[in-house]
């Protein structure tokens, strides 16, 4: 994260998305990975995977996520990860009661989680238009193919 932090990096694909913002966002969810949130995304699926994806290897995670942020779309061994076109351009951020702007959910558990779902996803994933929550929907199958690639096909 440092040295992704320290370098002169390209525009990153998120319009509304500072690099600072990443990063931190990036370090905190690292350090503690149990605090994943899916929230109203219906990704839990996802949200179970990228805990034990971040506790298991947080290399990989973290080189992942990094290429995620810049490029809009990644991979972890067969696992694509790829953001919707629509999040280029979205924040992540809600007004409180009291009119303060802060993150709907944290940054990256938003941006890992619904690109893991969009990727693959037979309708598409996008945050800001869930259908119900039908398109958060994980099949077990899948699920199951992450976990098998995190553990190199032991968990059948």
């Amino acid at each position: 994260i440092a040295a992704y932090e320290a370098e002169d990096t390209p525009d990153d694909k998120f319009e509304k998305i500072t690099k600072p913002e990443f990063v931190s966002a990036l370090k905190r969810r690292v350090k503690d990975p149990t605090g994943v949130d899916q929230s109203q995304l219906n990704l839990c699926g996802p949200a179970a995977f990228m805990v034990m994806w971040i506790e298991r290897e947080p290399q990989s995670f973290t080189q992942a996520t990094i290429e995620l942020f810049q490029k809009g779309k990644s991979k972890y061994k067969d696992i694509e990860l790829k953001a919707n076109k629509r999040m280029f351009k979205l924040d992540n951020q809600k007004t409180d009661k009291k009119g303060r702007l802060q993150y709907a959910l944290q940054l990256v558990d938003w941006l890992v989680l619904s690109s893991l779902q969009n990727a693959k996803g037979l309708l598409g994933y996008s945050p800001d238009k869930e259908m119900g929550g039908i398109r958060g929907i994980g099949l077990p199958k899948r699920v199951l193919s992450w976990f098998e690639a995190l553990s190199d096909g032991e968990a059948k």
